[in-house]
C-alpha cells in the first residue's frame, strides 16, 4: 500500500488534523503478511533476539502481536504492535521506522511542536522557544491538544528503543527529539493548544501554530545529532584535565579532519609529561560509534593487557548470505579468510576477538566520567569495562547502554512491502568481558541538571566532579 509523496502532500494539506496518514488503514491481510516478514527477518537476522528473554518468551510476544491483527488496522496502531515486540526484545539498536516517503514529506510541512523540552523529575519543561511566543523558557507543559502530558510521554517513550528497558536513554531522547516524536507518534496538526504552568506558577492555555522543520534546533536521530557536534575538545586548568568526547563516530572525525588515534595519543602523552593528576572525561550525549575508539581510551587507563570484548557473533543466515530480506555479502567467507574456520553455536558463528594491549603512557591519575542517558553503545561499553575493573568515578545519570554489551556492527533495513514500515537493526552481537548478571552501569554519584541549571546554562554535573576533586586535594 505504497503512498507517493504527492498523494501524501494532498492528504496533509487538505485535512492535516483529521484523517491523516497515521489514521490510514492497512488491510488485514496486508498487515498480517508484513508481520510475517517482520517476524521471520528478526528470527533470521537479529543476533540478540533471545539475549534478554528466552525463545519461549519472544515466541509468545510474536504470537500476542499477531493475534491483535484481527481487522484492517491503522498505520499508527500497526506501528504500536510492531514496537511492542521490539520493546520485548529490549535492544536499543533496533527499531521500527515509518515509511521513508512519509518522513521526508512531513519535513516539508508546518507540523512540528515549536519548543525544545526536557523531562525533569517526571515533569516536562520548555527549554527553548523556537517561534514567536510569550510562553517562556522554564514553563511546565501539562497538556497538548487536551492530551494529558503523562499519557503523551507514555506513548512516545514506548516507541524509543532501549537496552533492557534502561529508562535514562528514553528520557534524554525526549530532550532532543520530542518535536519529531510527537509528529510521528501522536498526531499531525497545524495548531497546538498548550496548557502550561508558567514560571510564576500560573496555569495558562495558549494556541500556538506549528512550525516547519528547523534543522538548526531539531534532530531526527542520534546519528544526526552526533554529526552536528564538534567531536572532541581538551584543556588543562589547575591540574585538572577536561577531555570532552562527544562521539565515537568515525565519519564525524573524518568530516572534521581529525585523526582520532593520533589526537588521543598526544593527549595522554601531555597528561603524562605534565603529571596531571585529575582527568574528567565528559561522555554526555556520546551515543557511540566505533568500538575500537572506546577500546583505545581504555588502553590508556590500564596497565594490564586484557580481553575487552569476550565474544562477537552473527546469525548463520546473515553470515552465510542467506538473509533474503536485504542484499548482503557472504560475511562467512570474509571472516574465515581472516580467522580460519569459525565455530558455530546455536545457529550463530562466533568471531574471534583479540586481547587489548595497554598503551603507553598509562594514565595513573584519578579519572571522572560524566554521563547521561545518551551515553550509549560503544560509550556504554567503555564505561562498563571501566566499572568492571574499578577504573574511574562515574558522575551524572545512568548510561543508556546495557552492562554486558550491545548489538552493533553493520546496520540493515528491511522494508515491509505492504505498509512500507522499515525494520532497522544491527547484525553483530557484541558481548563484553564483564559480569553478565549486571543489568546497567550504576553511577557513583547521581547528578542531573534541573530546570534552573538549564535556564542559567550552568553545568552542575561537571561542577560536582570538580568539587569532588577539590575535596580530595
Amino acid at each position: 500500500m505504497k503512498i507517493s509523496i504527492l498523494v501524501l502532500s494532498v492528504l496533509f494539506y487538505i485535512n492535516v488534523s483529521g484523517q491523516n496518514y497515521l489514521d490510514k488503514q492497512i488491510p488485514k491481510d496486508s498487515a498480517l503478511a508484513d508481520f510475517k516478514i517482520f517476524k521471520t527477518a528478526l528470527i533470521s537476522g537479529h543476533p540478540g533476539l533471545y539475549w534478554y528473554k528466552n525463545k519461549e518468551e519472544i515466541t509468545k510476544s510474536f504470537d500476542n502481536a499477531e493475534n491483535q491483527i484481527t481487522t484492517d488496522i491503522t498505520n499508527q496502531d500497526f506501528h504500536k504492535i510492531l514496537t511492542a515486540v521490539m520493546n520485548d526484545i529490549s535492544c536499543g539498536h533496533s527499531s521500527v521506522l515509518y515509511p521513508k516517503e512519509y518522513l521526508l514529506n512531513i519535513d516539508t510541512l508546518a507540523l512540528f511542536f515549536p519548543f525544545n523540552v526536557a523531562k525533569i523529575d517526571g515533569k516536562l519543561y520548555i527549554t527553548k522557544v523556537l517561534n514567536k511566543s510569550n510562553i517562556k523558557q522554564g514553563s511546565q507543559i501539562t497538556s497538548i491538544n487536551n492530551k494529558d502530558i503523562d499519557e503523551v510521554l507514555k506513548i512516545i517513550e514506548s516507541k524509543i528503543s532501549a537496552d533492557k528497558g534502561i529508562y535514562s536513554k528514553r528520557i534524554r531522547s525526549l530532550d532532543l527529539f520530542f518535536s519529531y516524536y510527537y509528529t510521528q507518534f501522536i498526531e499531525n496538526t497545524n495548531i497546538f493548544d498548550v496548557e502550561i504552568i508558567d514560571i510564576d506558577g500560573n496555569k495558562k492555555h495558549q494556541k500556538i501554530s506549528a512550525i516547519s522543520w528547523d534543522r538548526n534546533n531539531m534532530f531526527h536521530s542520534p546519528r544526526e545529532y552526533a554529526a552536528s557536534r564538534n567531536p572532541i575538545s581538551y584543556s588543562i586548568n589547575n591540574n585538572i584535565a577536561e577531555l570532552d568526547i562527544r562521539t565515537f563516530g568515525i565519519r564525524n572525525y573524518r568530516k572534521n579532519k581529525i585523526n582520532y588515534e593520533d589526537t588521543i595519543g598526544k593527549i595522554f602523552q601531555e597528561l603524562s609529561s605534565k603529571k596531571v593528576k585529575n582527568l574528567i572525561i565528559d561522555l554526555r550525549g556520546n551515543n557511540g560509534g566505533a568500538l575500537g575508539f572506546s577500546e583505545l581510551i581504555y588502553s590508556y587507563l590500564t596497565n594490564k593487557n586484557m580481553v575487552f570484548t569476550k565474544q562477537i557473533f552473527m546469525n548463520e543466515d546473515i553470515a552465510e548470505g542467506n538473509f533474503k530480506y536485504a542484499n548482503l555479502p557472504r560475511f562467512l567467507d570474509m571472516f574465515q579468510k581472516e580467522f580460519g574456520s569459525l565455530k558455530k553455536v546455536n545457529n550463530q558463528y562466533i568471531i574471534p576477538t583479540d586481547s587489548l594491549v595497554t598503551n603507553k603512557p598509562y594514565y595513573n591519575g584519578d579519572v571522572y566520567f560524566l554521563t547521561d542517558g545518551l551515553s550509549f553503545s560503544a560509550t556504554s561499553n567503555l564505561l562498563a569495562v571501566c566499572k568492571e575493573n574499578n577504573i574511574g568515578t562515574i558522575v551524572g545519570e545512568t548510561p543508556g547502554g546495557a552492562y554486558e554489551g550491545c548489538n552493533a556492527g553493520s546496520p540493515i533495513i528491511v522494508e515491509l512491502p505492504y505498509s512500507n514500515f522499515r525494520l532497522f537493526f544491527y547484525i553483530m552481537g557484541i558481548r563484553l568481558n564483564v559480569n553478565e548478571e549486571i543489568k546497567q552501569i550504576d553511577v557513583d554519584h547521581n547528578v542531573s541538571k534541573g530546570i534552573d541549571d538549564i535556564i542559567r546554562n550552568t553545568d552542575n554535573v561537571k561542577g560536582f566532579a570538580i568539587e569532588l576533586i577539590k575535596k580530595k586535594i
